[in-house]
């Protein structure tokens, strides 16, 4: 049979182009060897110039840029280590029985990427020096990232570069990797506290809230992230929610005064005086020692002091401004109330005053002197309210009068 003329001049082409290509590659390799990177990158050139799609010489450049990457630092570094992973990357789908010792060589880059990090960390906890401490943890985190570019879903090197930069005071840039170490790892009850952690010291509640309703789920048993949880709610204005977990908090962990004492100041703040009230007395029954408590729960007493003297100004002038168009009913009724209130008023600054005392006394003997001006305002005004003016006279400096 005859060859057709076409075919057999792409034959012979083909024949002439494979062994220079290879020529290319073995000579770029051996030039890669000799550290002569420039050489070899320009013999890689020339073999894609000739065989765009020959997976060998991917491959060695690949290589190149591993040793490139091996005595490389900063952008230079991460960009040798990134045209590493697009050689290598290119090699394997072109040629996918390369893939099991391109694989290989990956995980020893990887390995001695992250081991140089882990020695520049150790070396930055050793420095007795600010600016050597802090170059040797910016070190460690250039190869932990490096680590990262190589195996991207390796949860360790996220972990540790989060770690050298919260170690350098770069807290809010170890929120991606720790993100990424909870996303790529196991759950990690020290992970999620770390994170949540520097959302709430860097006003980022919201987020805190989600990584901890998350967290929650898989450590559900977790007194720190709970009350990280109710200190995310909190601070991001989710009053019901950090409301009802408070509760729910309380209620599966009765001995925890912790609990306890934000449920019942979070009541006191959004002026539920009732409820603050019964959880508060609870807790001053289980700990005695909180000048805290005992002042919120005087505070309590006297917030619903006021709240019921509002109420009872305010049937008092509208007996007054319309009086000629109420009945006599009307008139004795609302009176009635007004004593009623006038009353309850009475009791409840003079069951303020107890907690109160309380409060100050354990302030005093703590030294908490940020404390003691509210304690004393608060009492001088339970004392005035209930007719004990010596008693409130011995409070007036205290309270800044």
């Amino acid at each position: 049979m005859r060859i057709p003329t076409t075919l057999l001049a792409w034959a012979l082409i083909l024949a002439c182009v494979a062994p220079e290509v290879q020529g290319q590659v073995r000579r770029a390799d051996r030039a890669r060897e000799r550290g002569e990177r420039e050489e070899a990158l320009q013999h890689i050139k020339n073999a894609l110039e000739k065989d765009g799609e020959d997976a060998e010489a991917y491959e060695v450049r690949g290589k190149v840029f591993r040793d490139s990457a091996a005595v490389s630092e900063g952008d230079m570094y991460f960009a040798a280590l990134q045209e590493m992973m697009d050689g290598y990357s290119s090699a394997g789908k072109l040629d996918p029985k390369l893939s099991e010792k391109i694989e290989l060589d990956l995980l020893l880059v990887y390995q001695k990427n992250f081991n140089r990090g882990i020695e520049a960390f150790n070396y930055a906890q050793a420095a007795q020096e600010d600016s050597m401490r802090l170059a040797h943890f910016a070190s460690a985190v250039d190869f932990f990232r490096g680590a990262t570019i190589v195996i991207p879903d390796s949860a360790g090197a996220y972990v540790n570069m989060a770690f050298a930069l919260i170690s350098s005071g770069n807290d809010v840039q170890a929120i991606e990797p720790l993100k990424k170490a909870i996303t790529y790892g196991k759950p990690d009850s020290v992970l999620y506290d770390y994170l949540s952690r520097i959302y709430l010291t860097n006003d980022m509640a919201e987020d805190a809230v989600d990584i901890l309703e998350d967290a929650v789920t898989h450590f559900s048993g977790s007194a720190m992230l709970q009350n990280n949880l109710l200190t995310a709610y909190n601070r991001s204005g989710q009053v019901d929610r950090a409301l009802g977990q408070y509760k729910e908090a309380v209620e599966q962990n009765p001995e925890n005064t912790t609990y306890r004492y934000n449920y019942g100041s979070m009541l006191l703040q959004e002026d539920k005086f009732d409820e603050a009230i019964e959880v508060l007395t609870e807790l001053v029954s289980m700990d005695a020692s909180n000048p805290d408590a005992f002042y919120n729960l005087g505070a309590a007493y006297v917030n619903k002091a006021i709240a019921v003297n509002e109420e009872a100004v305010a049937i008092e002038d509208r007996l007054r401004d319309e009086a000629a168009s109420l009945t006599d009913e009307e008139i004795a009724e609302g009176r009635s109330t007004v004593d009623r209130l006038s009353e309850e008023r009475r009791s409840l600054f003079v069951q303020a005053i107890v907690p109160l005392e309380n409060a100050r006394e354990l302030a005093a003997a703590a030294e908490a002197d940020e404390s003691m001006m509210g304690i004393c305002a608060a009492l001088y005004q339970a004392y005035v309210q209930t007719n004990q003016v010596e008693m409130a006279e011995g409070v007036e400096e205290c309270a800044g009068y």
